[in-house]
């Protein structure tokens, strides 16, 4: 499975967790692994920030100085719950308001 894009704005989560649908729920495999050239921080980036995790670097792979950087995603962490949900942002306080009274953004109102 290969796949490019000439806008990282396909990546939308939707997108992402239906093409990783393929290789785990109808091929069944428990890892895909992915090989990036090392010189593509971009790619490296992407993929870390998705779920895979570094599994180990084949020297040499594309060129002398250009190595594969494999990265692995396992069925149980993309059947996690948590797999891709947005994570909750802290609270952030702004600025003191009139009378020192202090406003939370983000927080509800009860």
């Amino acid at each position: 499975m290969s796949f490019a894009a000439a806008s990282p704005r396909f990546a939308t989560r939707r997108t992402i967790i239906n093409l990783l649908k393929i290789p785990f729920d109808q091929y069944k495999v428990d890892n895909v692994l992915v090989a990036i050239p090392s010189i593509n921080e971009r790619a490296i980036q992407f993929v870390k920030g998705i779920g895979f995790t570094p599994r180990g670097t084949l020297s040499r792979f594309y060129s002398k100085s250009v190595h594969a950087c494999v990265f692995g995603l396992h069925r149980n962490t993309f059947k996690s719950r948590d797999f891709l949900k947005r994570k909750k942002q802290p609270e952030q306080r702004s600025r003191s308001q009139p009378h020192g009274e202090e406003h939370t953004v983000g927080a509800s109102l009860a």
